[in-house]
Parts: C-alpha cells; structure tokens; sequence
C-alpha cells in the first residue's frame, strides 16, 4: 500500500514570468514553492497553443524536475499563445499554471531612396524603392504617405504600393 505522503499531489509552479517575447520565440521563467519532503516531481510539462477559434494545435515539453526556464520558438508574429505550466510525479498531476502571451509584430522596413520632383505649382511626384528584404520575409501591402502643406492641417493619403 502506498503511504499518502508519495501518493501526494505535486507541487504547483508559482510565479510564471514571460520575458523576450520577440516575433517567434518567447522565453518562460518559474519557481516552484512549498515543495514538501516525501512528494517528488518526476517531470515539469508545459502544454503551448494559439489562442484562436480555430482547432488548436498543442505543443508539449517535458523537462527535468530542476528545470526553471524554457525557450519557445517557431511561434507566429503578432499571435497570441496559451502557456500551461505542471509539475508530475509517480503518481499524480499537479495544478497548472496558465499564462497568455503575445509574440510581436514584424514592422516592415522604410522606404529607400525617397525622390520628390516639384512638378509644377500644385503638384509634386514622389518617388522611392521597397524596403530591403527582411527575414521572416514581410509583405508590403501599402505605404502611407504624409504631406504638410504650410499653413493648413496635416493631412493623409494612402498610396498603393505598386504605383511610383
């Protein structure tokens, strides 16, 4: 018969931190308190998935019992995650840690070689070349273009990105 001491229920990791959440990767910190004579932890688990409406996908590290940090990669930009986080024993599974995060978005680069050509009184052309190429590769749909006529207002205009 097992004592109730090994049958025990595992700690639950306290204070889950995220740190450097970059573009595809993000990094999880955690401790573990109380942890009680008797009740081992075998492994930690930490369950990852988008949180979208679509059917989730789940990701799942085991680590050693020591371990205190993981680095997630291969995420996608500006997307938000579900991390859980448990320990296990022989026996049982302890309560999860859930923590949502949110990976950042690839802003694409500025424009290069920006021309104005006063064309008459009213009038300029605006010039330039696409942004330099970028990894993960990001896709131009547009530029903003902003004009400051003197004396007036600011005002906006939205330029497609295939016209020069």
């Amino acid at each position: 018969m097992l004592s109730s001491s090994l049958a025990a229920k595992p700690p639950t990791p306290k204070r889950l931190y995220v740190m450097n959440t970059l573009h595809s990767s993000a990094v999880l910190l955690w401790q573990l308190e109380n942890t009680r004579p008797g009740v081992p932890i075998k492994a930690i688990e930490v369950v990852w998935h988008k949180n979208d409406n679509g059917v989730p996908s789940y990701h799942t590290r085991h680590l050693r019992r020591d371990a205190r940090s993981l680095q997630l990669t291969s995420l996608e930009q500006d997307t938000t995650y579900v991390v859980e986080i448990r320990t296990i024993n022989e026996f049982e599974i302890g309560d999860r840690v859930t923590k949502m995060i949110r990976t950042a978005r690839i802003k694409p680069s500025h424009p290069r070689h920006v021309l104005v050509e006063v064309l008459n009184a009213s009038a300029v052309m605006v010039s330039w070349q696409q942004p330099k190429a970028s990894r993960p590769p990001i896709a131009v749909d547009g530029y903003i273009m902003r004009y400051v006529p003197l004396g007036r207002r600011t005002a906006w205009k939205f330029v497609d990105g295939d016209r020069r």
